[in-house]
């Protein structure tokens, strides 16, 4: 069920931001979770809350809106959400949206008021009646506030969603931790830095850039306090209703970006976590993440405080020296409040789509930073039309690489 119609329009924007950073990214030694952490264009993407009436708003909802209002506008701690109302008594607005939300104003038009809770690739988390209550538990949790802090300070997360059975989750943690320890011995192989003239991967246990800091997070699924943190987790992707009673690990960095989980004891092995890690802990291609798999989680922190501090930590090779945009961008992201983040990612790919002069047609906050485009572009046209068009291809034929890996890797996943 796929309630937003924008999905489809970001993934247009990944050849612009793949063909500009592309040229960089032979480069660029940064591992991935560190610039999932850093760059802009890896802000999380927000979670919608709708609000379905039929010309009047119920007078129960008058605090639950204004608070939901509060939190979206940014009034208060910064969340990646967004909310707004929809007047089913309308055909027009109704036309305007999703077979899912036509679907639901028709068939449920008796229950009306309703509030409709998304996730960012459109898969619907819930449809009903909110309280204070239910915002507080939708926006935090102390498991998300513990996951927060060890992906601020620099840590990859292997988060375990328990299942039913409590040897089955003891046997999954374990395996979890087995490879997160070998991972802090440095003995996952990790790929060379592209353009280093590197034989081949760093040598585990020896290289001390093979060293990874990995924890495990386990969450209870009948924990009341988590129960929003695990319908997100449920909704990674669209099939994990089977698993409902399985344990999950779901390797989770950056600002809260979760990978697709591996489930059952079956599909939860050393091997497939330690292939993960070998991605998250490597050198990062600067692609758009949209062509990697996984989702946002919804979190209330402070992810520009957290990006600075950790920049401060690992100093400029973690934001990539040949990388004039990103490096630049770095510094100030502690200063953007409020929707600032989305808008300077947002604008970063317009720009890149248009040669540095375009506005992003999905964006509507205003666009409050510039974003230069790299230096090293060419100065002729002709030459500059070339060069896309052979990075185009390279962009593509990577495109359709990294879908087939995706494609094996899922059936690794889940045995």
């Amino acid at each position: 069920m796929n309630m937003r119609r924008s999905w489809s329009l970001r993934l247009g924007l990944v050849p612009a931001v793949v063909f500009v950073l592309s040229g960089a990214a032979a480069a660029c030694d940064t591992p991935v979770y560190r610039f999932a952490m850093y760059s802009p264009a890896w802000v999380p993407w927000p979670y919608e809350v709708l609000y379905v009436h039929a010309r009047q708003e119920g007078s129960d909802d008058a605090a639950v809106l204004k608070r939901l209002e509060e939190v979206a506008s940014g009034q208060f701690k910064a969340s990646n959400v967004t909310f707004r109302k929809l007047d089913a008594s309308q055909a027009t607005n109704v036309a305007r949206e999703t077979p899912y939300l036509q679907e639901l104003c028709r068939t449920r038009h008796a229950e009306l008021p309703l509030f409709v809770v998304a996730a960012p690739h459109g898969l619907v988390l819930f449809a009903g009646k909110l309280d204070g209550a239910d915002v507080d538990a939708l926006l935090d949790s102390p498991a998300r506030k513990q996951l927060c802090k060890l992906l601020a300070g620099g840590k990859i997360v292997f988060l375990m969603l328990e299942g039913k059975t409590p040897a089955d989750n003891d046997a999954a943690e374990r395996i979890a931790r087995q490879v997160a320890e070998r991972a802090g011995r440095g003995e996952i192989e990790i790929p060379p830095p592209p353009g280093k003239n590197a034989p081949g991967a760093l040598v585990p246990g020896k290289d001390p850039a093979a060293k990874l800091d990995v924890t495990v997070l386990r969450v209870a699924r009948g924990d009341e306090r988590e129960k929003w943190f695990v319908r997100m987790l449920m909704q990674v992707e669209g099939d994990l209703a089977k698993y409902a009673d399985q344990p999950l690990v779901f390797p989770v960095f950056g600002r809260g970006r979760a990978l697709p989980p591996y489930a059952t004891l079956k599909g939860i092995t050393a091997e497939g976590l330690s292939g993960e890690l070998s991605y998250i802990g490597g050198p990062c291609s600067c692609e758009d993440r949209t062509l990697n798999p996984g989702v946002d989680l919804l979190t209330t922190w402070d992810w520009p405080a957290a990006a600075e501090a950790m920049a401060k930590e690992f100093g400029d090779d973690a934001t990539g020296d040949d990388l004039p945009g990103v490096a630049a961008l770095v510094p100030t992201l502690s200063k953007r409040e409020g929707d600032a983040e989305m808008a300077i990612a947002q604008k970063l790919a317009a720009e890149l789509a248009a040669g540095g002069a375009g506005q992003a047609g999905e964006t509507s906050a205003p666009l409050v930073a510039d974003v230069a485009p790299p230096s090293s572009a060419p100065s002729s046209q002709s030459a500059s039309g070339f060069r896309w068009w052979i990075v185009g291809i390279g962009a593509a034929l990577g495109v359709l690489a990294a879908i087939v890996a995706v494609a094996i890797k899922s059936l690794r996943r889940f045995g």
